[in-house]
C-alpha cells in the first residue's frame, strides 16, 4: 500500500495537506462531539469528505487542481450532508448526531424527539433546510464539471447525481430515516447515468 502511494506521489502533484486533513477528520469521529452550528458540520464534512476529492483531483484532472478545488470542496460538502441526512437513524444508534444544535433549537425539536423517531413538521423542516443546503452545493459543484477530462467527468458527475437523487428518495419515503436505508433504484440509476453528458 505504501509503495503504491509513494508511486502516486511521484507521478502526480498530490496535495499532502488533504491527507493530513482527512486524518484529522477520522479523529473527529473517535469521541462524541456536539455540532452547534452548520459551520461546524461543514468543517466536519470538509475533513471527512471534501478531502477525498482534493486527494483525487490531481489524478482525476491533472493540471486543473486549482480550477476545480473550490467546487471539489463543495461536492464533498453536498455528499457528506446527504450521508448525514440519509443516516440519521443509523448514526443515532452509534451515539452520533450531526444535526447542528442551532437547527434543533430553531425548529423546537429535541434529541429526545430524534431518539423516539418523531417525524413531524419540525423534523421535516430541519431535514429540508439541510437538504436545500446540500442541493445548493451540488449545483455549485456542477459549475466546473466540464473541466474534468472525459474519462473522469462521467464517474464524478455520475456519483454526484446519484448521491443527490438519494435526497428525493428520502422525500418519497416520507422522511423515514430511522428504519429504512435509502438507495437509488437500479432503473433510476440507469436513467441518471444515461443522461450524463
Amino acid at each position: 500500500m505504501w509503495v503504491a502511494l509513494d508511486d502516486v506521489f511521484k507521478r502526480f502533484n498530490m496535495d499532502i495537506q488533504a491527507f493530513r486533513d482527512m486524518i484529522k477528520g477520522q479523529r473527529m469521529d473517535l469521541g462524541e462531539k456536539v455540532y452547534v452550528k452548520m459551520d461546524d458540520v461543514l468543517d466536519y464534512s470538509y475533513h471527512v469528505a471534501s478531502t477525498v476529492g482534493l486527494m483525487l483531483l490531481p489524478i482525476l484532472a491533472p493540471g486543473k487542481e486549482q480550477s476545480l478545488r473550490e467546487d471539489g470542496i463543495y461536492l464533498g460538502y453536498a455528499m457528506q450532508l446527504t450521508n448525514i441526512l440519509r443516516d440519521i437513524g443509523e448514526d443515532l444508534e452509534r451515539g452520533r448526531l450531526y444535526i447542528p444544535q442551532d437547527l434543533l433549537v430553531k425548529y423546537e425539536y429535541t434529541v429526545t424527539d430524534l431518539k423516539e423517531h418523531r417525524i413531524n413538521e419540525a423534523f421535516q423542516s430541519i431535514w429540508e433546510e439541510m437538504a436545500r443546503l446540500a442541493e445548493d452545493y451540488y449545483e455549485k459543484a456542477f459549475r466546473t464539471m466540464n473541466l474534468y477530462p472525459m474519462y473522469s467527468r462521467t464517474p464524478v458527475k455520475g456519483a454526484a447525481l446519484l448521491y443527490r437523487a438519494i435526497l428525493n428518495e428520502v422525500r418519497t419515503n416520507d422522511y423515514n430515516v430511522f428504519s429504512k436505508k435509502h438507495y437509488v433504484s437500479k432503473d433510476a440509476k440507469e436513467k441518471i447515468i444515461s443522461s450524463i453528458s
